[in-house]
């Protein structure tokens, strides 16, 4: 099927970016291959067991029907995803020994991007899955047809490592460190989630989202360039 066949694409471009992006800092890949692994059934984990659950709680709890939600019970669904997933990518790296793979920046960059790889992964896979399940005209279509879909995936994994490195950033410090890169965290994701969410609201066109897209987009890659910044003063003042 097509979106299989965009999904496994998808994949490809994902190691491939996540993977120069680590060894530009990082030549030894073996751990951040153990975290991309750790990672893959993460998000069908908060997807499935804990965001599904806590929606439909909520829902039951102010009695909100799911055809007809409020404005302000929209803030809440586009809160839950960030909150929840933002929280259990890092739960490995801060519970488990791993933590002290956290060192310094270049770790933290390292890390977090092998962690979004794999997060990202197993989100691509699973919506791929309910695709096919949900809207099997559009599963069916020719790779070719779903570029939007491939393209989406593909910067969602290295999205994920971006957000991820600003959370691990705290291990470097203090709790209200780790606290403070968490939220965010949790508020640029739900900045990126907004665009989708207007789009299932149809408040506004595909085009439109890209307003809200974009700007976002380019705030990762100022993230990811001060990282870059911290890694080479790091650098020289080891030398």
């Amino acid at each position: 099927m097509g979106i299989y066949l965009s999904a496994g694409i998808a994949t490809v471009l994902s190691i491939v970016l996540s993977g120069y992006l680590i060894s530009l800092w990082d030549k030894s890949f073996k751990k951040y291959l153990l975290l991309v692994f750790l990672l893959l059934p993460f998000s069908p984990f908060v997807n499935i067991l804990v965001k599904k659950p806590l929606t439909l709680m909520l829902e039951r709890l102010f009695q909100i029907s799911e055809k007809a939600k409020p404005w302000w019970f929209l803030l809440i669904d586009l809160f839950i995803a960030p909150i929840t997933e933002e929280l259990f990518k890092v739960l490995p790296i801060i519970v488990f020994p791993l933590r002290q793979w956290v060192r310094d920046y270049r770790s933290v960059l390292c890390i977090g991007l092998a962690v979004g790889l794999g997060f990202g992964l197993g989100e691509m896979w699973l919506i791929a899955w309910r695709i096919h399940i949900a809207k099997p005209e559009i599963a069916n279509l020719a790779f070719y047809k779903l570029g939007g879909f491939i393209g989406e995936r593909a910067l969602c994994c290295f999205v994920h490592g971006i957000l991820t490195s600003l959370v691990l950033k705290g291990l470097l410090g203090s709790f209200k460190d780790i606290l403070s890169g968490y939220l965010k965290a949790v508020s640029l994701h739900a900045l990126l989630n907004t665009s989708a969410l207007l789009y299932q609201e149809k408040i506004l066109p595909v085009g439109g989202t890209l307003f809200i897209a974009v700007p976002m987009i380019l705030i990762m890659l100022h993230i990811l360039l001060k990282f870059e910044e911290k890694v080479r003063q790091e650098r020289r003042k080891s030398v």
